[in-house]
């Protein structure tokens, strides 16, 4: 049997990705960044959380570039 994957409404996507609407949601899905996903009782949109949660990778900031200078 396929591991069910946990899935995210646009809305919940965007805001795990501290994002205020659905639009960088919905243009990552166009751009095939991320996969969408249908219910066929249901006419929402979803996203993966997992893919959600791989796209959350934090980048080393300079102390530097954190304090004004550069």
């Amino acid at each position: 049997m396929a591991e069910k994957k946990e899935l995210l409404n646009l809305l919940e996507a965007a805001r795990r990705m501290g994002y205020a609407t659905t639009k960088s949601i919905t243009d990552m899905i166009k751009g095939g960044t991320l996969s969408a996903y249908k219910y066929p009782h249901k006419k929402r949109t979803f996203v993966s959380a997992e893919e959600i949660a791989s796209l959350q990778v934090p980048i080393l900031v300079s102390e530097r570039t954190v304090n004004g200078d550069s």
